[in-house]
């Protein structure tokens, strides 16, 4: 059997994305793709073609069921696509972008889909969809310790000044143990984290960002991909970010609370295994159905 990708894995500025699609191949135990359609751009007819021989399609994670300009241009062709299309982890964005309602529809199977906004808006619609959550939170756990001890910090989308000047400067000032920075978009996030700290890392390679993340006492992010690979290797994890950004009904669903530039940094809140585990558990049983209808029918 082959299969073709509709990849989020661009030679764009976020590789974040680079880890949703890693975390979607191994959860679902796949090669790799025989053939890949980049999401952002529209593909053209040699393409179609290709992917038109495989067995079935898959669309990884990310913000890839949003419509608005540069969001997911290739969502445009799935018509044109002929084996099963099926999704994984994927999600809207409100309040910027609206769904791609009809593009949607034209995905095979029920949507596994990533937050709760998504998943409501899919039943307004009357859209089969289950809540399986994000590939990467669903990842097994990475043996390993590190040599010298160390917490990861991320920066948020919004409000990054506010996180560096009230928290992760005094963080980095009033402790001894080592602070990373987790580097997803390095162009604009490798200044902001020399301001805090000379210890980095980038998301390039799938395999080394989970090392880093199962070696790691404690997390505090504010972006998705800072937060799911600490889940999915149980670390006890803080986060930053808007309350009124769809994403982060994930993180709801999960019980980790989301601190906001409104919130006292005495008063931060986190989360740990024993709040979120199992919820975890409940998603991989959500995936696993998922499959059983979608992938394993094939």
């Amino acid at each position: 059997m082959k299969y073709g990708i509709i990849t989020i894995d661009t030679p764009g500025s976020n590789r974040g994305n680079r880890l949703i699609e890693y975390a979607a191949k191994k959860v679902l135990n796949l090669p790799e793709p025989s053939v890949a359609i980049p999401m952002f751009v529209k593909p053209d007819r040699s393409l179609i073609d290709l992917i038109n021989q495989c067995d079935f399609v898959l669309l990884p994670g990310s913000t890839i069921l949003a419509k608005g300009k540069g969001q997911g241009e290739a969502m445009g062709s799935l018509k044109k696509i002929k084996p099963p299309k099926f999704c994984i982890g994927a999600a809207g964005w409100h309040p910027p972008f609206k769904l791609n309602i009809k593009a949607m529809k034209w995905i095979d199977g029920p949507l596994g889909v990533r937050d709760l906004y998504t998943y409501d808006q899919c039943k307004k619609e009357g859209i089969p969809a289950k809540l399986v959550g994000c590939p990467t939170m669903l990842l097994p756990a990475v043996t390993g310790r590190a040599t010298i001890p160390y917490d990861i910090i991320g920066f948020a989308r919004k409000y990054v000044e506010w996180q560096v000047e009230s928290f992760f400067k005094p963080l980095a000032l009033n402790r001894n143990k080592k602070l990373i920075a987790s580097l997803q978009e390095v162009s604009h996030e490798l200044p902001i984290a020399r301001r805090i700290t000379e210890h980095v890392f980038n998301y390039d390679d799938p395999a080394e960002v989970m090392r880093r993340y199962a070696e790691a006492d404690f997390v505090y992010t504010g972006r998705l991909h800072g937060v799911l690979p600490a889940i999915s290797q149980k670390k006890p994890v803080m986060f930053f970010g808007d309350p009124d950004d769809s994403r982060f009904t994930l993180l709801t669903c999960l019980g980790v609370p989301v601190n906001t530039p409104g919130d006292d940094p005495r008063t931060f809140k986190s989360a740990d295994g024993s709040v979120y585990d199992e919820k975890v558990r409940i998603f991989k049983g959500e995936l696993t159905g998922w499959k059983n209808e979608t992938i394993d029918r094939i």
